[in-house]
């Protein structure tokens, strides 16, 4: 769920306080004047008051979104590609997809003076591959997150409490965008970059104040375009300090009916045929252990790597032990504090992704997770 929730992240940070934009009843004290005076620079206040206003109107949103992320410590760059869709008050729609890695990409990045967001120490692009293909949806019931390489759906049932507008109350920053006046009391917010006739893109800088915001991401930065009141990159840095997401949005559409949703997803978007698909059932927000996906009966098959999120370090490194890879290809390093103390020590994530074809040089890293 944790991949699951750092993806809404990234979507949620369009749909900015739109129909949930709480102004000072008629005749009340103003309390956000008190708290603009207070305890917020003014200016980043008027981004926020601006950001608000100008997607008060938001009922559809849709648009294409490019996903980079960074694994510092293999020095890795994934990228995917994808188109998401959203509308009022809670339900939501990604599809990433894998992105073919050619010889002339990686010649071009490796030319003196090409534009390469992440290198290493000896000034070498980080590797470049591809994402994992992976879809997500929330109809406002549900949050459904599908593994399209291995043919795997995680179905989170969404309690109540989180359901149409109170979503935003959930563990989901940005959701929706809250009101200025809670989103200063529950993020450190910060205007690293004022916006300008000039150049009207402004950068601001969260800090999670609350636990549950803090145990899936530690740090955020958004390029808003003031012009629209829209984001054009997000940045979250994860708990564990090695893992880095940046999203990058383009051909926004707003209020649009139908637009270009249907030629991604069909008629009905928020519907998704799982027919194929393993389907693990989870009763709340928290993932239940992964379960062990079952080999093809074919000894001609090519040996992948299996799922080994959610099973303990023990049982993964058996599982990779008996595919023929050693104990010294096999590195177990520090994830994310876990929320649960049953999930400690339990793989978080892993690498390579399941599905991929491994031999017994192969090394893999499991990521577990670590004591709150």
């Amino acid at each position: 769920m944790r991949r699951s929730l750092v993806i809404l992240v990234s979507l949620a940070v369009f749909c900015v306080a739109a129909t949930f934009a709480q102004q000072p009843e008629p005749g009340g004290p103003d309390t956000s004047r008190a708290v603009q005076r207070i305890d917020v620079d003014p200016e980043l206040w008027r981004v926020l008051e601006d950001w608000s206003e100008k997607s008060a109107g938001f009922e559809r949103l849709e648009g294409e979104i490019l996903r980079r992320e960074y694994e510092t410590t293999f020095a890795v760059e994934r990228v995917g590609t994808g188109y998401f869709y959203y509308e009022t008050p809670d339900k939501g729609r990604l599809d990433l997809n894998a992105v073919k890695i050619t010889p002339q990409m990686l010649t071009a990045r490796s030319q003196k003076g090409a534009k390469v967001k992440r290198r290493k120490k000896d000034g070498a692009p980080f590797t470049l591959e591809s994402g994992q293909p992976m879809k997500w949806v929330c109809d406002g019931q549900r949050i459904i997150n599908i593994d399209v390489d291995v043919k795997t759906a995680s179905v989170h049932k969404l309690p109540e409490e989180l359901r149409g507008g109170n979503i935003m109350n959930g563990p989901l920053p940005f959701l929706f965008g809250l009101p200025p006046l809670e989103a200063v009391n529950r993020f450190a917010l910060k205007l690293t970059r004022r916006p300008t006739q000039q150049s009207p893109f402004a950068i601001l800088k969260a800090i999670p104040k609350r636990s549950d915001d803090a145990s899936s991401w530690k740090e955020a930065e958004v390029i808003l375009d003031t012009r629209t009141g829209l984001p054009a990159h997000v940045r979250l840095l994860r708990p564990s300090g090695n893992l880095e997401d940046v999203y990058s949005f383009s051909k926004l559409r707003m209020n649009r009916p139908g637009g270009k949703i249907f030629e991604f997803f069909g008629r009905r978007p928020f519907k998704v045929d799982l027919r194929d698909y393993q389907i693990k059932l989870v009763d709340g927000l928290h993932d239940a252990p992964a379960e062990q996906p079952v080999a093809k009966n074919d000894p001609q098959a090519e040996p992948v790597i299996p799922n080994l999120v959610g099973l303990s370090h023990e049982d993964a490194e058996a599982a990779l032990k008996r595919l023929g890879i050693s104990r010294g290809n096999i590195k177990k390093l520090r994830g994310d504090p876990a929320e649960r103390s049953t999930d400690v020590y339990r793989v978080q994530q892993q690498s390579p992704q399941p599905g991929k074809p491994i031999d017994t040089t192969t090394r893999v890293s499991l990521y577990l997770w670590t004591k709150a």
